[in-house]
């Protein structure tokens, strides 16, 4: 079961699962029918989730062996409540495995990020039910760094402005990401977890440095603090 195949990340892993799994096997779920469609033409089984909703969302996981679960888009006490439904509902369907997509440095003992908290809250809850699991750190996504490149052209006179500084990192393709998912929902990996990184380690200057070069518009990157950071979020 895939769950969340009308976003982005969804639909990359829907299409390697569709390429390397049978389709009579296959459940593809989705808060809303939007996006589902297509793949009811194929003849794949399809469920409209709703994530605050437990008694529904476990019927909708019923029969399902294998549930990847995307991390939910947006941050706090919504995304913990939501993801805590899903995973209750999976545990009450009687799913065997969970794949969760967490994100890098959630293994840190000290770490305490706005954006990995939620994380490392998540991980811990999946780890005290009685249920297999595979958590897939993935690093930040590349395309959010070309995002951010493309707004700060276009509307901050290319000022990039966060809280990244001198810190390097691995970024990564969603398409990578979807790839590692759907390669450890088919898996007899179970109980462990994975980092999913990009081939090279860079600083978010280094990075818009690269997009400078290749299109020809110049960037300038600031750093800001904690504060600052959670309120542009």
């Amino acid at each position: 079961m895939l769950n969340g195949v009308d976003g982005n990340f969804g639909s990359r892993s829907a299409r390697v699962l569709l390429e390397r799994y049978p389709h009579e096997a296959l459940i593809f779920t989705a808060p809303t029918k939007n996006g589902l469609e297509k793949y009811q033409a194929m003849g794949i089984e399809t469920r409209i989730v709703d994530f605050n909703n437990a008694e529904k969302l476990t019927e909708a996981f019923k029969d399902a062996d294998t549930v990847i679960l995307i991390s939910m888009p947006f941050v706090g006490p919504k995304r913990r409540a939501a993801h805590k439904i899903a995973i209750d509902a999976a545990v009450a369907a009687g799913v065997n495995k969970l794949v969760y997509t967490s994100i890098v440095g959630a293994g840190h003992e000290d770490i305490n990020a706005y954006e990995v908290n939620d994380h490392v809250w998540t991980e811990r809850y999946i780890k005290k039910q009685p249920i297999h699991y595979l958590i897939l750190r993935d690093s930040q996504y590349a395309e959010a760094m070309v995002s951010t490149f493309v707004e700060a052209v276009e509307n901050t006179n290319g000022i990039i402005r966060n809280i990244m500084g001198d810190g390097k990192m691995a970024f990564v393709s969603r398409d990578d990401c979807a790839l590692a998912a759907a390669c450890a929902a088919i898996s007899d990996w179970e109980d462990r977890i994975v980092d999913i990184n990009g081939a090279e380690l860079l600083t978010i200057a280094q990075y818009m440095a690269i997009a400078s070069e290749v299109t020809g518009k110049k960037t300038e990157y600031q750093y800001i603090n904690d504060d600052e950071m959670y309120e542009f979020f």
